[in-house]
């Protein structure tokens, strides 16, 4: 039922839009500005995983930039490629690159700083991925038992859990490139949420039967 819901598609594809707005028309509008760890954000950092932890975690997450995109050439191609001339000979060139090198930055800048993110969050996916099996095989078991005795699983909690699990994870994807300081902290509640959502799907999970 989840699958054929109106609601749902557009779950889906809000959780994958929403990234892809972040990344690429967000800096349109903000350029560089507010891209980036800010000072509280790496204050954070620093107070939950500690100063060289943290300092670790960043030189991994800026050599990871730099082998995937640096040392490929993809930030000299489109630094280069976007503030080549245009305008199209109406006047408009200087705008033309002002805008554009504005955006490319302002874009490389979210990449940057996702990588930055991403690494930080990965630090909790072990822990993140144990409890959410967890949850979903404990869920599992709460609805075997409550099947032999003949209990009720609500369709209709199925379809709000999973709708949250996508949601969340929409979210967590999205935030990676959001232009607001974000506390490290922030990706295991969210991962939380999603667990107890998960437990909700797997205590009324429907077959379709």
């Amino acid at each position: 039922m989840a699958a054929k819901s109106r609601f749902f598609r557009h779950t889906i594809l809000w959780a994958m839009i929403a990234p892809i707005l972040l990344l690429f028309v967000v800096p349109l509008i903000f350029g560089p500005q507010g891209y980036g760890p800010s000072r509280q954000e790496i204050s954070g950092a620093e107070l939950i995983f500690g100063r060289e932890t943290h300092a670790r975690l960043m030189k991994e997450a800026e050599r990871a930039f730099s082998d995937i995109f640096i040392e490929s050439g993809m930030v000299a191609w489109t630094m280069n490629a976007f503030t080549a001339s245009g305008g199209a000979g109406f006047g408009f060139e200087d705008g033309y690159r002002s805008a554009s090198f504005r955006w490319i930055e302002g874009f490389w800048l979210s990449v940057w700083q996702g990588v930055y993110r991403a690494r930080l969050a990965l630090t909790w996916f072990p822990v993140i991925a144990a409890a959410m099996a967890a949850s979903f095989a404990d869920g599992l078991a709460v609805r075997a038992i409550r099947k032999a005795g003949w209990g009720y699983n609500n369709p209709y909690a199925f379809h709000l859990a999973t709708h949250a699990v996508i949601a969340l994870f929409g979210l967590s994807l999205a935030l990676l490139f959001a232009p607001v300081s974000v506390h490290p902290v922030v990706f295991p509640v969210i991962a939380t949420l999603a667990c107890t959502a998960a437990w909700h799907a797997a205590c009324n999970f429907q077959t379709g039967a």
